[in-house]
């Protein structure tokens, strides 16, 4: 992908969280594939940088585990995103990070 004015480049690190989801301007939600051990596991751990660019109308979700990965990736909506963390009973963490680059 070519990277124009309009792009946005999104960087993190893996510290055994899941794999953030891309969806791109028109296609399926596929699962972005980063490496990196548990936060804490060990002192010497290296975390890479992973870097993506957005193009207009591209998303990309980072979430905790407290989040049903493949409720997320069926559609990607603003509904769904806010029913992964309104259930207030939920058994374990729950925190969602959405960018969407607008396509104007």
């Amino acid at each position: 992908m070519g990277a124009t004015d309009r792009d946005v480049v999104v960087e993190w690190r893996c510290a055994g969280a899941p794999y953030p989801l891309l969806q791109r301007y028109g296609r399926t939600p596929t699962p972005i594939v980063s490496e990196g051990i548990l936060l804490g596991v060990r002192a010497e751990a290296t975390f890479p940088t992973k870097r993506i660019a957005l193009s207009p109308g591209d998303t990309v979700v980072f979430h905790t585990d407290g989040v049903d990965s493949a409720r997320l990736a069926a559609s990607m909506t603003a509904a769904d995103l806010e029913a992964a963390w309104a259930d207030a009973d939920h058994p374990d963490d729950v925190s969602v990070l959405a960018l969407h680059l607008p396509t104007e």
